[in-house]
C-alpha cells in the first residue's frame, strides 16, 4: 500500500514536471514569436515615419543595437531578416553617401557571420544589398574611393559571400524541373471538387504538391536568373579595378560555380576590360 503511494506520487511529481517543462516552451516560443513580431513593426514604423524623409545611418544605431541584443546570439535567421530590413533602404550610391554604404555593408556582414544559420533566400537578398553597397565606378570605370588595399580587402570578402551565396542557392535548383511540366488549369480545383463528392480515387495531396512544387522551382530560377545577372556585374566591375586579381577570382569560381558558361563568360568580360584599361 505505501509503495503504490509512493509510486503515485512521483508519477505526479513526473506528470506536474512536465507540464511545467511544456507550459515553460509553450510560454517562451510565445514570448519569442512576440518579441520578433515587436522588433519588425518597430522598423516598419520607422520607415514609415521617415519615408519622405532624410535619414543616415546614425538613426538606425539605437534600432540595430536593440536587434542585436535580442537576437544575434539566439536566433541568426531573425537577426538577418530584421538587419536587412532595417538597412535596406539607407543603402545611397553617390560618393558623398560612402560612408553611409560603409555602415549599411558592415551591418550586413554582421548578418552573415554565420550563413549556415541564415535561410538561402535570405542569403541571397542579403548578399544582393552587400553588392549594392559598393561605390560606383567613375565614367573611366575606376575605383576613385578607396585605397588599392581597401578594394582588395573588401573585394575578397564580399566576392566570396556573394559567390556561396550562389552556391548554396544553386543547391535549391531541381536539375529534373522542366518548364513543359506545367500543371493543367483547375486541376487543383477539379480534384478538390472530386474528394469534396466523396471519389475514393481522387488525390489531391500529391498532385497538388507537385503543383506547390513546379511553381517554387519556377520563382526559384527567375530569381537564381536575377541574381546571375547582379553577380556578373559585380565581380566583373570589382575584379576590373586595381589592383588585378583574377588568379583569386578563378579559385572562387572553381569553388562555388559549376556551371561553366557563367563562370567563363565572368573572366572572359573582366580579361576584356582589363585589356582595355592596359591600352588606353
Amino acid at each position: 500500500m505505501r509503495y503504490e503511494k509512493i509510486k503515485s506520487m512521483v508519477l505526479l511529481s513526473l506528470a506536474c514536471l512536465f507540464s511545467i517543462s511544456i507550459f515553460t516552451t509553450y510560454g517562451e516560443d510565445n514570448a519569442v514569436r512576440q518579441q520578433f513580431r515587436n522588433d519588425m513593426n518597430r522598423v516598419a514604423s520607422f520607415w514609415k515615419d521617415n519615408r519622405n524623409a532624410h535619414v543616415d545611418a546614425n538613426q538606425v544605431s539605437g534600432i540595430a543595437a536593440d536587434i542585436e541584443t535580442n537576437w544575434k546570439d539566439t536566433d541568426k535567421e531573425k537577426y538577418a531578416m530584421l538587419m536587412l530590413r532595417l538597412v535596406g533602404p539607407l543603402k545611397s550610391k553617390s560618393k558623398e553617401n560612402q560612408l553611409q554604404n560603409d555602415t549599411v555593408r558592415q551591418y550586413l556582414l554582421t548578418a552573415m557571420e554565420e550563413p549556415n544559420q541564415v535561410p538561402v533566400k535570405l542569403q541571397i537578398n542579403i548578399a544582393t544589398e552587400l553588392m549594392k553597397s559598393w561605390p560606383e565606378l567613375d565614367k573611366k570605370g575606376k575605383n576613385t574611393v578607396l585605397t588599392q588595399n581597401e578594394l582588395a580587402q573588401r573585394r575578397t570578402n564580399d566576392a566570396l559571400i556573394v559567390l556561396r551565396a550562389w552556391q548554396n542557392f544553386d543547391g535549391l535548383i531541381d536539375p529534373n524541373w522542366s518548364p513543359e511540366d506545367r500543371p493543367k488549369r483547375n486541376t487543383v480545383k477539379q480534384e478538390l471538387a472530386a474528394k469534396s463528392k466523396g471519389d475514393p480515387k481522387a488525390e489531391v495531396a500529391p498532385k497538388s504538391r507537385k503543383t506547390g512544387q513546379y511553381f517554387e522551382q519556377l520563382a526559384l530560377r527567375k530569381m537564381q536568373k536575377r541574381f546571375k545577372n547582379q553577380m556578373r556585374q559585380f565581380l566583373t566591375e570589382v575584379y576590373c579595378c586595381e589592383p588585378y586579381n583574377t588568379v583569386e577570382l578563378q579559385s572562387y569560381l572553381d569553388e562555388n560555380v559549376t556551371d561553366i558558361a557563367v563562370k567563363e563568360r565572368i573572366l572572359a568580360e573582366i580579361n576584356k576590360s582589363i585589356s582595355i584599361q592596359n591600352n588606353n
